[in-house]
């Protein structure tokens, strides 16, 4: 694959395999500090029936250069995605990584190759609105920011966490887009949240290769 933007219906196919169905994804972040690291995304399908993340007794990941010296215990696993999450000071190496999962007789299987590594540009805090501190008295408010130049398609996400807990909404990744409204309902009033945007080079969160992410920003719904 030339490239993190393209998979056809028979590329996601071979990124799992039969027993526990897996799918999983490796891509190169820059964070809100220039600092670099590898995440390691691993989704467990809905078809498996039993409890997660006991279960799964072992998580293995192989590299380019060999198996990495990571455990279940490393991950953590975000229940509501059903999905094994790490990140990896450091770019990962070109190549192809081979993740296994095992769960007393069961296995299964996914295969990532990462292509290309090369920096996002990060999105500009500076242009965020709302600002970051800010008091919100719609209970259906726009954020928006600054879309960045590049040669190449950016896709971009909002994201939206409790002040301190998990996540309370997200986009889909959207080319070029640079503003979204919320919908009535999701943010409650007396409540306080935090945001931030991610961009990347791919509409999918599997076909990401590289991305970018802002530090988060804090609100607080009147």
């Amino acid at each position: 694959m030339a490239s993190g933007q393209w998979f056809d219906k028979q590329t996601l196919q071979k990124m799992t395999t039969r027993g526990i169905p897996v799918t999983a994804a490796v891509k190169h972040v820059t964070d809100w500090d220039k600092t670099h690291y590898t995440s390691f995304d691993i989704v467990i399908g809905k078809s498996y029936a039993d409890d997660l993340p006991g279960a799964i007794d072992a998580i293995t990941v192989t590299g380019p250069s060999g198996k990495l010296p990571l455990q279940k215990m490393d991950f953590t696993y975000l229940r509501q995605l059903r999905e094994f999450w790490i990140k990896a000071p450091g770019k990962p190496p070109l190549g192809t990584y081979t993740i296994e999962v095992n769960g007393g007789a069961q296995k299964g299987s996914a295969t990532v190759i990462q292509s290309v590594v090369k920096t996002i540009p990060l999105p500009e805090a500076s242009s965020f609105t709302p600002l970051n501190g800010a008091t919100i008295k719609s209970a259906n408010p726009t954020f928006s920011w600054k879309t960045e130049k590049a040669n190449e398609p950016l896709y971009y996400r909002l994201e939206i966490n409790k002040s301190n807990g998990g996540r309370v909404y997200s986009t889909r990744y959207v080319k070029d887009m640079r503003s979204h409204t919320i919908r009535e309902g999701v943010l409650k009033s007396g409540q306080s949240y935090r945001w931030r945007i991610r961009i990347t080079d791919g509409g999918h969160w599997i076909m990401v290769q590289n991305s970018s992410r802002s530090a988060w920003q804090n609100f607080h719904i009147k």
